[in-house]
């Protein structure tokens, strides 16, 4: 099932500005205009080579014959083993390929092109003050002039701080407050995180969940705040952690060598989230648009 702002009653609208010349459905070259010192995972072409070249010393013929005859089931991408072991049996030494290429990554590139999902109707905040890292209190104060009800202020204001205490959004096992999230792949937005752009704020939506008890009452407040929104961005290099960026360095290990020794290719299945842990100044969100159909989340 799809949902289709164009088609829904309750969609809300956008204030001006709208950025039409940031909007990339109207400039669709934008979408494709990808300098070489950006990483965008989808576009293989361009950054294989450079890959190819960089691990050159590493990835030989000899090197590739034997990752051939090791006839592995899969190159997995969260671990470099099977590479690291047959380069150690060919060249004598301990590698790990994964921190080689992380350590290489900044060097190729200054940024990774990720995709930000909201539902918003005002584009200025996005962009004069960029992406802010989630912010647990202006949240829950939002959550509270949308969900209580003014008839019933004191239950509801329990309701809502028993939600903050289930949903701990502040644990930092959670990973979430103090971070903005995007997807290295717009099409996982689409198919498989619909929420986000559908009704906005995860935390909002948890939130408004456990305060309003009736549950069609709650998406319509939210989907009648202005429009699903993407935010296309090439975030610097330096604002994404080691971990991250070596997470990354094992898929297009994966993807390289596999295309090397003639492997189908990969989906990419392991997924394309990654967090960085401060703003994203709104120079570098490149565009935007608002797509007209994403697939429906479970809930």
């Amino acid at each position: 099932m799809f949902y289709k702002w164009k088609e829904c009653r309750i969609s809300g609208s956008m204030k001006e500005p709208l950025y039409d010349h940031k909007n990339i459905k109207l400039n669709p070259d934008k979408h494709n205009e990808i300098p070489q010192n950006i990483f965008a995972l989808s576009n293989r072409e361009k950054w294989r080579p450079l890959i190819e070249e960089s691990i050159s010393d590493f990835i030989r013929p000899d090197i590739l014959e034997s990752i051939r005859d090791a006839d592995y089931d899969c190159l997995y991408s969260d671990d470099s083993f099977w590479i690291d072991e047959i380069i150690e049996a060919h060249d004598g030494f301990e590698i790990n390929m994964m921190d080689v290429l992380a350590d290489m990554l900044p060097s190729i590139f200054k940024a990774f092109r990720a995709y930000h999902g909201t539902r918003t109707e005002d584009l200025s905040s996005f962009y004069t003050k960029g992406l802010k890292k989630l912010n647990c209190l202006e949240i829950e104060e939002l959550a509270k002039k949308m969900f209580i009800d003014s008839a019933d202020p004191i239950s509801s204001g329990d309701k809502l701080r028993s939600a903050i205490e289930t949903v701990d959004r502040r644990n930092p096992h959670a990973q979430t407050e103090g971070h903005v999230y995007f997807c290295m792949d717009e099409t996982e937005l689409l198919e498989d995180a619909g929420h986000y752009l559908i009704y906005g704020s995860e935390y909002l939506y948890n939130l408004g969940i456990r305060i309003t008890s009736q549950t069609y009452t709650k998406k319509n407040r939210l989907i009648g705040i202005g429009l699903p929104t993407i935010f296309m961005c090439d975030i610097p290099i330096d604002q994404i952690d080691r971990r991250t960026i070596r997470e990354f360095s094992g898929i297009i290990l994966s993807d390289v060598i596999g295309k090397l020794i003639g492997l189908e290719e990969d989906p990419f299945s392991a997924g394309t989230a990654l967090s960085i842990k401060s703003d994203l100044s709104s120079e570098f969100i490149a565009g935007h648009w608002h797509p007209e159909k994403v697939k429906r989340p479970y809930f």
